[in-house]
């Protein structure tokens, strides 16, 4: 009995070292879907993705100012967004839920959340998927709206279905799926998803 608390501490304390103490432990890749359900640019439809986010560089267009990122970060690490209490937004990037490459809202505090570069399934793991959406949008492999709900329901299920394979250490076992926190359910059709604040 006491062999396998001793491997899940040894376990626990070498992704710590690893990842940084409170990422590896805390931190299941998905927002907070209470404070982060998404939400969509109005401008971006399945009829106006050609003129919009299949532009290259159009997403610079719309990309708002660092400093209210860095603002709106800060406040949402100390209400609660923090992974172990680690309130250093050098350690997060301000992301976005449903990505700006897809017709997410640049500005929506429903849609931003402080995500974590540490950890089992830090930021960039997630840049992988929404690179890759945005290309099967582009080519009409996928339309926008199964795209957006690709990142609306748990994108780390959208990753392995897209991309393949999490990245060795993020690899984890079905049953230890991660599960976003319970929310309302929110259908992802442009109409129901909240438009930019």
């Amino acid at each position: 009995m006491k062999r396998p608390l001793i491997f899940l501490t040894t376990l626990i304390a070498t992704l710590s070292l690893i990842f940084g103490s409170a990422f590896a432990v805390d931190f299941n890749g998905l927002p907070n879907r209470i404070k982060t359900p998404g939400a969509i640019n109005s401008a971006v439809t399945q009829s106006t993705i050609k003129k919009t986010i299949c532009v290259s560089g159009w997403t610079k267009t719309i990309r708002p100012k660092t400093s209210f990122t860095t603002a709106l970060k800060i406040k949402q690490l100390k209400s609660g967004y923090s992974v172990g209490g680690n309130t250093k937004t050098k350690d997060y990037e301000e992301d976005y839920l449903i990505p700006l490459e897809i017709g997410g809202s640049p500005t929506s505090v429903l849609n931003l959340w402080p995500e974590p570069y540490a950890g089992l399934f830090g930021a960039r793991v997630k840049d992988r998927l929404e690179n890759k959406i945005h290309t099967l949008i582009c080519k009409g492999t996928i339309t926008l709206s199964a795209g957006r709900a690709i990142f609306a329901n748990n994108w780390i299920v959208g990753y392995r279905k897209w991309v393949g394979a999490l990245p060795a250490l993020a690899v984890s076992t079905p049953s230890s799926e991660p599960t976003p926190t319970p929310a309302p359910s929110v259908s992802v059709e442009p109409s129901n998803i909240p438009t930019p604040i």
